[in-house]
């Protein structure tokens, strides 16, 4: 058997929350969590619901000192007192785990069981499967939307419904919520697009990623130019105003190296800070790398 490993994220609509669940807005703490999200309860009772097909299973969330108790009850049987208490903060750890399920569907509830407002958290869930043949290997195939495996129910599916730019091979499908679309792939198929998927979630948020880094730079050295060029006296020999060194500690904050930032030609590598209005301001100094 090929050994398949699926998570979800806590937004996942895969996950139905009762009333008594919140979802994380503006959170301080939102980066140290999968995605920058995670869903908490501080209500007795509150259930949280989810289905999966595999054979083991592991909740993900935070802990804390006014985190508590929590049950998990998977088909049929319940595994009581799991506790989410920490001295300190703790996150993306591992609250359960249960391993040597039969290989089918199962269903999952999660009951915050927590006294006076005790906290339960939801970051990610994971989940796996054991997929095709013994020793057969997983063949990772992408679908198109205009598979005939796919089979789309009602009128209300609308193909090539514009911005097809932002669809792969410049095709897609769009629908009001109420449809259906059923698909006759195997398990081996499912998994192998959810490889796939996951490695076109990953590519996309590495490019995000830098592509956010570049703009920060190119943002910080327009204002480096801006401010030199205000302050820059006429016949000036190349004196810097002591505004620049405000404006230099600020890209210094944004983590911007600063070999990337591009120098003009008539800023000289090292320029001292001449006579300011104050007179209680020793000359300073700054040093470009070269």
């Amino acid at each position: 058997m090929t050994l398949v490993a699926t998570s979800i994220d806590d937004r996942s609509p895969l996950i139905s929350y009762d009333a008594g669940w919140s979802q994380s807005i503006d959170d301080e703490l939102a980066d140290r969590y999968l995605l920058g999200t995670h869903t908490t309860s501080n209500m007795t009772n509150a259930q949280a619901k989810f289905s999966f097909n595999g054979t083991a299973l592991s909740i993900y969330g935070a802990r804390d000192s006014n985190y508590g108790t929590f049950t998990v009850q998977v088909d049929d049987a319940v595994y009581a007192n799991n506790n989410g208490y920490s001295s300190t903060f703790l996150y993306r750890m591992l609250n359960f785990n249960i391993t040597g399920l039969t290989q089918q569907m199962h269903s999952v509830t999660v009951i915050n069981t927590g006294t006076g407002g005790a906290i339960v958290s939801i970051d990610w869930v994971l989940w796996q499967s054991d997929v095709g043949d013994e020793g057969a290997q997983l063949v990772t195939e992408m679908v198109q939307d205009t598979d005939p495996r796919f089979q789309y129910e009602g009128s209300t599916w609308t193909p090539n419904c514009g911005g097809t730019d932002f669809f792969n091979n410049g095709s897609g499908y769009l629908s009001s919520s109420g449809t259906i679309v059923s698909s006759s792939l195997s398990a081996g198929a499912i998994a192998g697009i959810a490889v796939a998927v996951a490695l076109v979630i990953l590519t996309s948020a590495m490019a995000f990623y830098y592509r956010r880094r570049y703009k920060v730079a190119e943002t910080a050295y327009h204002h480096l130019y801006n401010v030199y060029k205000s302050q820059q006296p006429p016949n000036s020999s190349g004196a810097i105003s002591t505004s620049l060194d405000t404006r230099l500690d600020v890209i210094l904050m944004q983590n911007v190296p600063s070999t990337q930032l591009p120098v003009p030609e008539h800023v000289h590598r090292t320029s001292s800070f001449g006579a300011t209005p104050h007179d209680d301001q020793p000359n300073r100094q700054l040093v470009l790398p070269s």
